[in-house]
């Protein structure tokens, strides 16, 4: 969690109401309450929370045909703003047939898809008690996710819609999985390589190509013998032609 969350000192520019005219700190409390847990393009990040917010000058300017007045104040803003490719946590809340949704800080959603796994997860469904279905290890088998685990995954994507942000994530490494497994056990889940087909089949074409000469060597020798076996065949033996001087 430490890769997505920020401390930031920040000076910003707001546009108060006149009505707030006699306690501006009450009309900037007012507008940073309205940008909390939204995604802000500024920072780039979604504001959890602000403190230590104070007025910078004593002057409010009204703003030309606009019934506001900008003031600047300097705040300290804690910001959620996960990094791509670094690890999150979150609570499962729900598991599908070819996806995990989580929350994160208990107010983001994240997915990550059956196809995310690097196939080291399998989905159980069949005979399961309600409320029972999760996702198992194929190895080993006691690396469980169901709904109430704590993950750790992957960022692999991130989403802004109407200033609401979501998450997209992947489990395809060994530090990955349920929190409490890899607490207790490490980071020792077996994983499928991706690269194994193809290793693989370039260790195929590696053993075909060592055997390749021997193959041809052997070839070689085997038609050689062969055509000396018919060479002799058709060659007639000094017997024969004793038999033929006689006739």
């Amino acid at each position: 969690m430490a890769h997505s969350l920020e401390l930031a000192a920040t000076k910003l520019q707001l546009d108060i109401h006149p009505s707030k005219i006699n306690n501006l700190l009450s009309g900037v409390r007012e507008q940073l309450n309205q940008s909390l847990m939204r995604y802000n393009e500024n920072f780039e990040a979604v504001v959890l929370a602000y403190f230590n917010e104070t007025l910078v000058g004593s002057k409010a300017p009204i703003l030309i045909s606009l019934p506001y007045v900008s003031v600047d104040v300097k705040a300290s803003l804690l910001l959620f703003r996960p990094i791509i490719d670094k690890p999150l946590e979150g609570v499962v809340n729900k598991v599908g047939m070819d996806h995990l949704g989580l929350l994160v800080n208990g107010a983001f959603n994240a997915s990550i898809a059956m196809d995310d796994t690097d196939g080291a997860f399998q989905s159980q469904w069949s005979d399961q008690p309600e409320g029972a279905a999760g996702l198992v290890c194929a190895t080993p088998t006691m690396h469980r996710i169901q709904e109430g685990s704590t993950v750790r995954f992957i960022v692999s994507a991130r989403r802004e819609i109407d200033q609401l942000m979501s998450l997209q994530g992947k489990m395809e490494t060994r530090d990955t999985g349920n929190v409490e497994y890899l607490n207790n056990h490490g980071s020792d889940r077996r994983r499928r390589s991706k690269d194994s087909p193809r290793k693989k089949h370039k260790h195929i074409q590696d053993s075909a190509a060592e055997d390749s000469p021997r193959k041809s060597a052997k070839t070689k020798r085997k038609r050689d013998s062969l055509i000396s076996d018919a060479e002799e065949a058709a060659t007639p033996s000094s017997a024969d032609r004793k038999k033929k001087r006689r006739k």
